[in-house]
């Protein structure tokens, strides 16, 4: 389990930031446990916190851009409508700058 994102950052300008802080769980369900970075140190190297809780951990959800209750047909018409006047406002701008 980690966080996803590096946690060495090397001096050496001909190497890459790499993630070689994680851990091993086992039997252990998901929502027992958070992990987040810590940023208190100032180094090269970004210490990772894995808490282990009693109780499940409610963590807010990633947002999504499309999800099954999306109603397209709708949203289509929406956008369709929305050019129609976008677009009948620019044509009647440029019928009053030729006149």
């Amino acid at each position: 389990m980690s966080t996803g994102k590096p946690t060495y950052w090397p001096t050496d300008p001909g190497k890459i930031p790499d993630l070689i802080d994680f851990f091993i769980i086992k039997n252990i369900p998901a929502q027992y446990l958070q992990i987040e970075e810590s940023h208190d140190l100032n180094s090269y190297h970004m210490l990772i916190l894995l808490t282990l809780s009693e109780n499940i951990i409610q963590k807010e959800s990633n947002p999504v851009l499309v999800n099954s209750h999306t109603d397209w047909e709708s949203f289509r018409q929406s956008l369709e409508e929305k050019n129609k006047l976008e677009g009948t406002t620019k044509e009647q701008k440029t019928t009053r700058q030729r006149s």
